[in-house]
């Protein structure tokens, strides 16, 4: 196949480059529009207790919408004089299709416009500030729009700056780390071109998906990351290759033909394995895990094709002229006791392998311990993980001073009941009953049902007595109160706990287990119930990310072995490696415990680990450990099936690949590195992560324990069963 892949790409190179073009050209019109298809606001456990009452709730009830927009008003003057200018909005808000519903409710120095949807409205947010701007200069009103798909939106605002943070610092410190491997300006500059390509046709290839599946505004900073990592990681492989073989004589279509028959089969099986794990992110079936498997997978099959057929037609075009602008100051000659080095370094890991894998094993193993101690919790309440000065953040916050953070996220239960009415009065006793106990649990502010919602009515007989003559003195204000809590078939009410703790405090998590185990108590089993909110939905994703993990890791074990038994045609070296990335995982989850929990990141306050974290961190690194395994194995299997010699078949492959892999680790660690400086803390545990585990790996791993351990196994290393034909 990888024969055949090089004849065509340097036979149609023009071709080749001219259809790429043709899709970047594509890509670059809609790869702009992929944020405004990403959501934040669909965080939820599917099939789990907190998403069915949920969405039961937006079906079965009035004024009870799914997407809610708050645009709050706050002056220092009377807003009276301001009532022509709240008029305008409301006459800007009704003009969109989306809106279904606008009320106008005081607060103690504004307004609230609460703006019902019927979509999520993350591209009416932007056009909505641009036209409240213009009159909160006229009127001089401080205007803030916020609710979720308000967040929603400046999530991938904030999302699309830290992408340009990254490109604006990454890539600088990426090139000069190239023009350190290549001494050339040219070959540094095309694995950024490569890279840069990926991320804007994936971009583009994405935007098509989210019109049909919903996806996270942390897309963004999941494509930029793997595809400036991974895709300038392949291309350095594969022209450092190409380079190799000019210096050896060997005429440009031959050495592009090689360097895709070699270097190019390295990438492909190593891509398809960070492709495949990725994919396993899926069984989860979490917002967040589907966004990385979907955007990782594509990002990832993009840089291989690219690398494959680009890259190749790229490297027919230059020839030798890929050496253009060479440094002279970095010559190779510089390069000489780099070299001395490494040949004492494998020379006494010949001596003494032993001592060398125990001595790498054991600061592998350094921060392991620490794993077992993991906390996992989905931050809840998603506006806290914004910048301060961020619109919608600062609008949620007057919201909470004004009301209470417990009113804004309160928990919710639905009990309902097939026959009988909410009105009945066994389904009211019912009512009052868990209201009183859910009232006298620890944390709990206030409860407000169907037993307790008017303060005029003292006990459960004076509500039986509204209720048996409602249809007579209901009036607007009472009715769109019963609304609230009483669905439209009158068969199921809804219970607001009001706690005096925000949603991801552990004390909130608590309730919500005590309201859950409560509840089947207090109410026979002809009622159905369930609990929703943020804290809820919250504490559902844990569980059902939790619950995933062994399966994921099977899968991912699974994938990992299989690729590699073909890749390498041996079984003892896909289990070697197996195991040597499980513990850089596992170092690598216990460093950011070290990191993050326990808060000894200069400028991080303890806290729980983001749930989606391990698992996400899982799936990456065992696709992208895998790069380098497949680089130094295969390169050491190629002269090994020249010289059936096993120590200088692992000495020419080690020292062939060091330099490359050296380099293309630096180029993954500064990469990811710099997503420590993002706003959201999932993404600054990948970045730190990731970085941690790649410098553990290319320092100790690659460099230490998989030349010793080759050396120890000895020709099992190639072991590969084989089955007599029956006959």
């Amino acid at each position: 196949m990888f024969e055949l892949i090089g004849r065509l790409t340097t036979k149609h190179y023009k071709s080749i480059i001219f259809l790429w073009i043709l899709i970047l050209i594509g890509s670059f019109i809609y790869s702009p529009k992929l944020s405004d298809e990403l959501l934040s606001s669909g965080l939820e456990a599917i099939d789990s207790e907190s998403s069915i009452v949920k969405n039961k709730i937006s079906k079965e009830y009035n004024n009870q919408y799914k997407y809610e927009i708050s645009i709050v008003t706050k002056e220092n003057k009377d807003i009276s004089s301001n009532d022509n200018s709240i008029d305008v909005i409301k006459e800007l808000i009704n003009e969109n299709k989306y809106v279904e519903e606008v009320t106008v409710s005081d607060i103690k120095e504004g307004k609230i416009i609460t703006v019902a949807m019927n979509s999520n409205g993350n591209a009416f947010v932007a056009e909505l500030r641009q036209k409240i701007d213009k009159e909160s200069k006229l009127n001089g009103i401080d205007i803030m729009v916020t609710g979720g798909p308000a967040i929603s939106y400046d999530i991938g605002e904030t999302s699309k700056s830290n992408v340009a943070m990254v490109e604006k610092i990454g890539i600088p410190i990426v090139f000069i780390l190239l023009l350190l491997v290549f001494r050339s300006v040219i070959a540094a500059i095309i694995p950024i071109i490569t890279g840069m390509f990926s991320i804007i046709i994936s971009s583009g290839i994405l935007y098509f998906i989210s019109l049909h599946i919903e996806l996270s505004p942390l897309l963004n900073n999941i494509v930029t990351m793997l595809g400036l990592g991974i895709a300038i990681d392949y291309a350095l492989f594969i022209i450092r290759r190409f380079r190799n073989e000019l210096v050896e004589g060997i005429e440009k279509i031959e050495a592009v033909q090689k360097a895709v028959l070699t270097s190019g089969k390295s990438v492909f099986y190593a891509g398809l394995t960070v492709a495949l794990t990725l994919l396993s992110l899926l069984i989860p079936n979490g917002l967040i895990t589907d966004s990385v498997a979907i955007g990782g997978f594509v990002v990832v099959m993009v840089s291989i094709l690219m690398s494959l057929t680009f890259l190749p037609a790229i490297l027919m075009l230059l020839g030798k002229r890929i050496n253009m602008l060479q440094l002279p100051f970095l010559s190779r000659n510089r390069n000489a006791s780099k070299s001395s080095f490494w040949d004492k370094l494998i020379g006494s890991l010949f001596k003494k392998p032993i001592l060398f894998l125990a001595v790498g094993l054991i600061i592998s193993i350094i921060f392991v311990p620490l794993s077992s101690k993991i906390t996992m919790h989905l931050p809840v309440g998603a506006y806290q993980e914004l910048p301060e000065e961020i619109e919608s953040r600062k609008g949620m916050e007057l919201l909470v001073d004004e009301f209470g953070v417990g009113t804004i996220f309160p928990i919710q239960i639905l009990i309902e009941h097939k026959d009988k009415s909410v009105y009945n009065e066994e389904f009211l006793d019912s009512i009052n009953t868990i209201t009183s106990k859910i009232k006298a649990m620890d944390n709990v502010q206030e409860v407000k049902s169907l037993t307790n919602w008017n303060p005029k009515f003292q006990n459960i007989e004076q509500y039986l007595l509204f209720y048996s003559q409602k249809d007579g003195v209901l009036n607007e204000q009472l009715e769109k109160e019963l609304n609230r809590i009483v669905s439209k078939d009158e068969h199921s009410t809804i219970l607001y706990v009001i706690p005096e703790t925000p949603p991801y405090t552990e004390a909130s998590r608590v309730l919500v287990d005590n309201i859950r185990g409560e509840l089947p108590k207090t109410l026979t089993s002809e009622y159905n119930f369930g609990v929703t909110g943020e804290t809820a939905i919250g504490m559902d994703i844990d569980t059902q990310i939790i619950e995933s993990i062994p399966l994921v890791i099977c899968v991912i074990f699974l994938i990992t072995f299989l690729i590699l038994c073909l890749a390498f045609k041996s079984i003892i070296l896909p289990i070697k490696a197996i195991v040597l990335n499980a513990i850089v995982t596992a170092s690598s989850l216990g460093f950011i415990v070290y990191m993050f929990q326990y808060g000894n990141l200069p400028g991080a306050e303890p806290s729980p680990i983001n749930v989606n974290t391990p698992l996400i961190l899982f799936a990456l690194l065992f696709g992208l450990s895998i790069d380098y395994e497949v680089i130094i194995v295969t390169r050491i299997k190629e002269f090994f099936d020249e010289s059936k010699d096993l120590q200088t078949s692992i000495q020419q492959g080690f020292l062939s690949t060091v330099g490359m892999i050296n380099g293309a680790a630096s180029i993954m660690i500064v990469v990811f590195g710099v997503f420590i400086f993002a706003q959201f803390q999932i993404i600054k545990e990948l970045g730190v992560g990731l970085a941690y585990a790649i410098l553990l790996d290319v320092i100790i791993v690659r460099t230490i324990l998989v030349p010793t351990t080759m050396i120890l196994f000895g020709k099992l290393n190639w072991w590969l069963p084989r089955f007599r034909k029956v006959k």
